[in-house]
């Protein structure tokens, strides 16, 4: 019984198994942030009076702030503060981990073709669908139970006022929201992934998770967002805030009924439709009179490890490039309303000036740089996960062995090959540069930098799938996407929790991102660029040098 519920004994166990160690680690990161976080606010506002005055000042911020974080609600009492500034953003960080599982999941073992010796066994289709599906949910609700007695804990240990007391209830259930928003976006990519495969499965629901997270929060600035955030989930559940002291649990409930009403879709799907078989939507392109078919099935993409790569990762990275494209092309058009709500607080735009000196805010590109550049970072980031996960498979559901029996050398082979997942990476920031200087030269902007920025982040993409790279070349093929993801996720909260924890500048430097520079706003960081295309090349050729030494799986 024990093994059927975790283990081998069921498909049900052994998903289950598979990621119950990577939820509890998201369950305990999460928690692990709260507890540093009522701790550093109960430290630095102890008393009433300083807690009122901080919440004033937070009140006051410029709509762009509060765009990402929301409106303030009884921030000044700690369960409040941590619900607005910590909380709220979570269903991104839980949702990216739900995509990439669910698309994965079924999608990613049909390609590989593990599925067809599963499913010659007597296990259903739809009975195999059910219980994978069924696990993540497991795996989602346990790493949300940890993170919310984890807050729990934190805010009885460190409160220092009366309104600091925060119960169990309120705690488990303002996660029990971040739980059924992450497993929408998940469901969704489950729903997709039969039609589309899994790279551009995630790409749409990721779309749809940043996307619905911006609508929402920038819809009183952008003209047409207050039509699109009605489809939003945040929008839906924005006055459910269980521990700022507000619930409403219709809305919950709905989003929890659209999930299982999209896995339900994605069963189906799974069920009615062949193994690995999607729904091309590249197109055909006529190149020196040849016409090439969808990739990688003909024309280009068969010529070479290296194109072949390419052939096969570069339809999921035009998804998210197209996808963070159009947010930034939305608020580069809408720069001069971004422009006139920061203006409106002369106290907030000095702040801010002391910070980013170099940074016309009057322009697309500074509100860019300000409002989306390390956001849009952090999503490239784990887009390269995925692709890198992608490209590892290989070895693991060992595809690899029987290339490796033709005529080619090992070392040829990883480097052309990984050269594709490099060149995919670079092109998500491709695509978001151009759309994002389509945006401001629309808004009569400047458009070069703002394109800079886009090359920027496909740099800084490149080198997160070059660490990947490295980590596969060294035989971790299974962690190899995983690690892309932890980088990306370590430097982005590096980056959000440096200050509120004051943490040493030796530390604050590990993250890359504080090495690009400002470069959507005309300001560059050439040498944290040059770490990126060395990280990029030097991963590359060592696990070049480590994959022709080692055995293979």
């Amino acid at each position: 019984m024990i093994s059927r519920i975790y283990g081998l004994g069921s498909v049900f166990g052994k998903t289950l198994r598979d990621s119950g160690r990577v939820a509890l680690g998201l369950g305990l990161l999460v928690g692990i942030l709260n507890l540093f976080t009522a701790a550093t606010i109960a430290d630095q506002f102890a008393t009433a009076a300083d807690r009122a005055l901080f919440a004033a000042q937070m009140e006051a911020l410029p709509a762009l702030f509060q765009g990402l974080l929301g409106p303030p609600v009884n921030v000044e009492a700690l369960p409040g503060f941590i619900s607005w500034r910590m909380v709220g953003f979570l269903p991104i960080m839980v949702g990216f981990f739900s995509i990439v599982a669910l698309t994965g999941t079924l999608a990613g073992e049909a390609t590989s073709g593990t599925l067809e010796l599963i499913l010659s066994t007597p296990v259903s289709r739809v009975r195999l669908a059910v219980q994978k599906y069924g696990a993540h949910v497991v795996a989602v609700v346990v790493a949300m139970t940890l993170a919310a007695i984890l807050t729990w804990v934190g805010a009885g240990a460190f409160a220092t006022l009366p309104e600091d007391s925060l119960s169990i209830l309120d705690a488990l259930s303002e996660f029990g929201m971040v739980a059924v928003m992450a497993l929408l976006a998940g469901s969704l990519g489950f729903a997709l992934a039969p039609l589309l495969g899994r790279g551009v499965a995630a790409g749409v629901a990721a779309a749809y998770l940043f996307g619905s997270y911006a609508v929402n929060g920038y819809a009183d600035i952008v003209p047409g967002f207050g039509i699109l955030r009605q489809g939003s989930m945040f929008y839906w559940t924005e006055h459910h805030r269980p521990m700022a002291g507000a619930y409403d649990w219709p809305p919950v409930i709905g989003v929890a009924a659209l999930a299982v009403s999209l896995a339900a879709i994605g069963v189906w799907l799974f069920q009615r439709r062949d193994l690995a078989a999607t729904v091309g939507l590249g197109g055909r392109l006529r190149v020196r009179g040849r016409l090439l078919g969808n990739a990688p099935t003909d024309g280009w993409s068969l010529r070479g490890p290296g194109l072949r790569s390419l052939g096969e990762r570069l339809p999921a990275a035009l998804a998210w490039g197209g996808g963070l494209g159009l947010y930034g092309f939305v608020i580069a058009v809408s720069a001069d309303e971004f422009a006139a709500s920061l203006s409106a607080v002369p106290q907030i735009v000095e702040m801010i000036r002391q910070f980013y000196p170099n940074i016309d805010f009057s322009t697309a590109g500074g509100i860019l740089q300000l409002a989306i550049f390390g956001f849009v970072a952090l999503v490239a980031g784990v887009a390269s996960g995925t692709l890198v996960a992608g490209w590892a498979s290989d070895e693991r559901a060992k595809r690899l062995e029987l290339v490796m029996s033709t005529p080619i050398e090992r070392v040829s082979w990883f480097i052309r090959s990984a050269l594709g997942v490099l060149l995919s990476a670079f092109a998500i920031g491709i695509v978001i540069g151009l759309a994002t200087a389509l945006g401001a030269a629309t808004a009569g902007d400047p458009a070069l930098s703002v394109f800079s920025g886009g090359v920027v982040i496909g740099l800084y993409a490149a080198a997160l799938a070059g660490f990947g790279i490295l980590v596969f070349g060294l035989g971790f093929s299974q962690f190899a996407g995983g690690a892309v993801g932890g980088a990306t996720l370590a430097f982005y909260l590096i980056d959000l929790l440096g200050g509120i924890l004051q943490l040493p500048e030796f530390i604050t430097d590990i993250s890359l991102t504080r090495h690009l520079g400002e470069p959507m706003a005309g300001t560059y960081d050439w040498p944290g660029m040059a770490v990126c295309l060395a990280v990029a090349v030097g991963g590359t050729l060592v696990g070049a040098w480590r994959f022709a030494r080692r055995d293979l799986g």
